[in-house]
């Protein structure tokens, strides 16, 4: 079984990148462009949070600090990928009360995949008929805690993958101790 879900609730920065000069404005960046010696061309970056676990309920007591404080460092939108089915309801809620900032994923966590596996992406499958997400995550095989239902864990992402291409949509992909598996299954899908 994986660690706390306060562990799932990471920050993920942006790459910074090096031709870029910031010109003291918020997310105003002039680029100077190596053909073009002398020229600026003013760009706006827009950056996101790609994975946040944001609806967790580690975050019940400081969720607004939190998002205000990323808005003010300049992240626009934060992709919450989902858990679990518990995680469904929370996720959502999130979403609902900053539309314009949280935007959700829908799938199984492998750590989450147990012997209730087929009835978990029957309830998960479903919400699609309820609900719009952006991408289907987060998906994938983690042997790192447990290897006992490895074999679970493959069938599901496989399901996963084949819901992806049914709806066409993109993958979250979480691989831990498993980047061959997970690039085999890949592979055949």
């Amino acid at each position: 079984m994986c660690s706390e879900s306060a562990q799932l609730a990471s920050y993920h920065s942006p790459v910074s990148t090096p031709d870029i000069k910031d010109e003291n404005t918020k997310n105003d960046l002039t680029l100077t462009l190596p053909y073009n010696i002398g020229q600026s061309i003013k760009k706006r970056i827009i950056m996101i949070d790609t994975h946040a676990h944001i609806y967790a309920d580690e975050f019940d007591q400081d969720r607004d600090q939190v998002i205000t404080r990323a808005l003010e460092q300049g992240i626009e939108k934060i992709l919450m990928p989902n858990i679990d089915v518990q995680s469904i309801e929370p996720m959502l809620t999130t979403q609902a009360l900053y539309p314009d900032v949280c935007h959700s994923m829908m799938g199984l966590h492998p750590c989450y995949v147990d012997n209730n596996v087929k009835k978990s992406l029957e309830t998960i499958y479903s919400w699609f008929d309820k609900h719009s997400f952006i991408a289907i995550g987060e998906i994938g095989i983690d042997l790192y805690w447990d290897k006992t239902y490895q074999t679970e864990q493959e069938s599901a992402f496989v399901t996963q993958l084949n819901w992806a291409k049914e709806m066409s949509l993109p993958v979250v992909i979480h691989t831990r101790d498993s980047i061959e598996e997970t690039l085999t299954l890949l592979r055949k899908e």
